[in-house]
């Protein structure tokens, strides 16, 4: 499939319902951890079926295939190396988790890869500071980027630091395995902007409930994991959640439609979600968008058309200022959402975005402007002061192999007569039938 053409039929008022898919951001934690306790990616209830997930759950069966469980734990392996090349496909977290686990491993060897496209984002950071701890991985193609080989050994560990500003994923790949180092870890991380921390919090309550011994400092700056191996019997507290960065979409498509009502079938209220987007209800909220938790475990949406009409108004004068730096992921569906409800906004804390699947705050801005709407952009903003552009007759939405940049979009077709999307398969990274809810919503293709 090259391209899905979508109209939406302006006459639909029925109940929008929706099935969320389970968490990919927790499923690859429960994945990482169970290698670790040497559980099977079946064990695992309510993972995920995304490219993703499938991908780094193949790469762990095929190395708990060629190592028996027990050799993750031991000090010492004396005996011949196990030898394996696998390739993690697009996942970004499962590339750089993994890279951790397999430095982890003494007596193994292999050579790690990915698809083009993941190639360009930089390993160097988590590499340098694994190799510091004491791993040792060296780089096949360009330095500091993938493909990778590595020995596998017992890390030292120990007293380490990382920056807190590239990626949070690095510092949660560390300290994941930092259970089966010789000396645990204590890491400190630096820098004063720490990006995306509510992942790493999602990391560190994984782990206590798998057994592992970690403790956040009070300032977050200090990380600490004692050698303290998880208990393979817990891995079962670790099902996923459904998926709160997929739930944006649709608290996307609310605000763009104030006469639907929503309804998901599941969605854990954010008091007691692990997962930082959770988020997503309270700035919704802010524009209009109310949620309500059901006894039975799901969630109803609907716009207050006058609310979100006042904050459009007010907006003209004072547009919402939004810090994303701990939320990135709803950046794609908060800026298409808020343009579509006539919402001026200025969004910062997210210079991270120029290196998730693509440069997402350039993505943005370009495809934006092709669908009437002209943002200004720069290294850490992205922003809409209620500039409208022409909109072409035969323009196209670009998806830059980016799932995110082609969910946000897709909801942009209530607003024009017709709407374009270029490879839309990319959404069987995370929501292989988010196209499937939208057709069963009026969205024709």
């Amino acid at each position: 499939m090259n391209g899905i053409q979508l109209v939406y039929d302006r006459k639909r008022e029925d109940d929008i319902l929706v099935t969320l898919p389970t968490s990919k951001s927790m499923a690859a934690r429960a994945l990482i951890i169970g290698a670790l306790a040497g559980v099977r990616p079946s064990a695992i209830r309510n993972l995920p079926v995304c490219t993703d997930t499938i991908e780094l759950s193949s790469a762990i069966n095929l190395l708990l295939d060629a190592i028996p469980s027990p050799s993750i734990r031991i000090e010492d392996c004396h005996q011949e190396p196990v030898c394996l090349n696998l390739n993690l496909g697009l996942g970004g977290t499962s590339l750089r988790f993994f890279t951790a686990l397999a430095s982890s491993l003494p007596a193994t060897e292999m050579g790690i890869d990915c698809a083009a496209p993941l190639k360009k984002r930089p390993l160097a950071p988590l590499c340098e500071a694994l190799n510091t701890a004491g791993a040792r991985i060296s780089y096949l193609g360009a330095p500091g980027y993938p493909p990778l080989f590595i020995k596998g050994t017992r890390i030292p560990g120990g007293k380490r630091e990382i920056s807190a500003t590239i990626s949070s994923q690095f510092i949660s790949a560390m300290i994941m395995c930092a259970p089966y180092w010789k000396d645990g870890l204590h890491l400190k991380l630096t820098g004063d902007h720490p990006v995306s921390f509510p992942y790493i919090d999602m990391t560190v309550k994984m782990m206590q409930r798998a057994g592992a011994d970690v403790t956040i400092a009070d300032d977050r700056k200090m990380i600490s994991v004692e050698n303290n191996p998880y208990i393979p019997e817990c891995i079962d507290s670790l099902t996923p959640e459904a998926d709160w960065s997929a739930a944006s979409y649709f608290y996307e498509l609310a605000l763009a439609l104030p006469q639907r009502h929503i309804h998901i079938s599941s969605l854990t209220a954010p008091d007691r979600s692990l997962q930082g987007d959770s988020k997503c209800a309270e700035i919704f909220n802010l524009l209009g968008v109310e949620t309500k938790f059901n006894e039975n475990g799901s969630a109803d949406l609907i716009c207050d058309i006058e609310k979100r009409d006042a904050v459009a108004t007010l907006s003209i004068s004072t547009p919402i200022e939004l810090d994303m730096s701990a939320t990135p992921d709803l950046v794609p569906a908060l800026a298409v959402g808020m343009c579509l409800a006539g919402i001026r906004f200025n969004i910062t804390g997210i210079s991270h975005l120029h290196l998730k699947e693509s440069d997402r705050i350039t993505a943005l801005q370009i495809e934006l402007g092709k669908v009437g709407y002209g943002l200004d952009a720069g290294e850490d903003f992205l922003s809409w002061k209620g500039v409208r552009t022409p909109v072409g007759e035969n323009e196209a939405i670009d998806t830059y192999h980016d799932h995110r940049i082609a969910m946000a979009f897709a909801v942009a077709a209530v607003s024009l007569p017709y709407l374009y999307i270029n490879d839309p398969q990319v959404i069987e990274k995370s929501f292989p039938d988010y196209f499937k809810i939208l057709k069963k919503a009026g969205f024709k293709s």
